[in-house]
């Protein structure tokens, strides 16, 4: 299906790879590009383009580095925003070398648009899934931002429902929803 697209990127990998590093670079926020250094820039970026030629080639290699990929751009702190934002741009630049190669038509104009889609949107959900599930298993969430500021002394509970408006007659027990004052009861 992405036989063209994959064929294109393959053949012009290098150029590609450069043309869209410097589109980066020209939209990245000035103080990310001055605490990556340029060797890590250049590194990553080459690994993401692979990353995003494997989704053409095979899944299960696409897989495996997208997780390695995820994992080092949290790492990283590159934001989620850049990283889809590099995808779009990769997206651009691939089709506007395929339009200027001729592969793309008048003719064929929509139905490579389609193919596009297709190739793209996916890959952009997957992305973003790991990058998610990355960023959580290296940033875990807490259940409720008000655990860690419960009372734990009774008598200082009772303070802060009465200050509340409520009764301290459930304890200290939550409910299922992590409700801040779940264990304080309506006065």
């Amino acid at each position: 299906m992405f036989s063209e697209v994959t064929e294109y990127i393959e053949t012009n990998k290098a150029e590609l790879t450069s043309v869209w590093m410097e589109k980066m670079k020209e939209e990245a926020d000035d103080k990310f590009l001055q605490v990556i250094s340029d060797q890590v820039f250049t590194k990553t970026s080459h690994e993401f383009v692979e990353m995003i030629a494997s989704r053409l080639r095979d899944s299960k290699e696409f897989n495996n580095r997208l997780e390695e990929f995820a994992e080092k751009v949290v790492r990283l702190g590159w934001p989620l925003t850049f990283v889809t934002s590099a995808l779009n741009v990769f997206g651009k630049v691939v089709y506007q070398g395929m339009e200027s190669a001729g592969f793309i038509t008048e003719e064929n104009y929509q139905q490579q648009i389609d193919k596009f889609d297709r190739w793209l949107s996916p890959m952009t959900n997957k992305v973003i899934q790991a990058y998610t599930e990355s960023w959580r298993r290296r940033f875990p969430f807490k259940r409720s931002p008000f655990k860690s500021c419960l009372p734990v002394d009774p008598g200082i509970r009772k303070d802060f429902c009465h200050a509340a408006g409520r009764d301290d007659r459930y304890g200290a027990r939550e409910t299922d929803h992590g409700e801040p004052f779940a264990w304080c009861r309506e006065a």
